[in-house]
């Protein structure tokens, strides 16, 4: 996750992302959360 100067952003993405992947297997949101992942953090995090 380097390239990004905003640390408080990538913080609160990475605990957002955490928790929704989290939940994926269960809720089945995955794909809504990978979207918004790669809309805030771009490219391979």
């Amino acid at each position: 996750m380097t390239g990004h100067p905003a640390g408080t952003v990538v913080l609160i993405t990475a605990t957002a992302g955490g928790q929704g992947r989290a939940a994926s297997p269960v809720t089945g949101t995955d794909p809504v959360v990978d979207g918004g992942w790669s809309a805030i953090l771009p490219g391979p995090c």
